[in-house]
């Protein structure tokens, strides 16, 4: 059986095998654009990472980084592996999610975006405490800005 951190792209000649952690730091870096910072961001240390980002370049076939003195900006071929690295790494974490949940009487996610004004009034807190009376759910609040 496969480990769960693999992901196959099927190509014309070859099969690829990517580790998902791979593809997740180099999300990281692209967002970065600085591997010291990336590297924080995911708990280890600059030289693994880097050699990650090597280790997926050279699985690719691609140069997904310009290395400049003190940052890497996406190459053309990056930006477009990006494009879909980053909806399957979002996909990949709600499966995660989920499947956390299948052994529990789980209702799902329900994500709330509010304004400040809204817990000042009582009105969001008390709205949450009636959602969470019945089954089990995965309540997450997001603060939102008027413009």
């Amino acid at each position: 059986m496969p480990d769960e951190t693999m992901i196959i792209f099927d190509s014309v000649e070859t099969k690829i095998v990517v580790d998902i952690k791979l593809l997740r730091s180099f999300a990281t870096v692209a967002l970065f654009e600085h591997v010291g910072q990336a590297a924080e961001r995911l708990h280890i240390s600059q030289s693994p990472l880097s050699r990650q980002i090597q280790q997926l370049e050279s699985e690719l076939g691609i140069t997904l980084f310009h290395r400049e003195k003190k940052r890497l900006r996406l190459t053309e071929e990056g930006k477009k592996f990006l494009i879909e690295v980053t909806p399957f790494l979002q996909h990949h974490d709600r499966l995660k999610d989920y499947g956390r949940h299948l052994s529990h009487d789980y209702a799902g996610r329900l994500d709330i975006g509010y304004v400040e004004a809204a817990l000042h009034s009582r009105l969001l807190p008390e709205a949450i405490a009636r959602l969470g009376m019945g089954h089990e759910a995965d309540i997450r609040l997001h603060a939102m800005r008027l413009k």
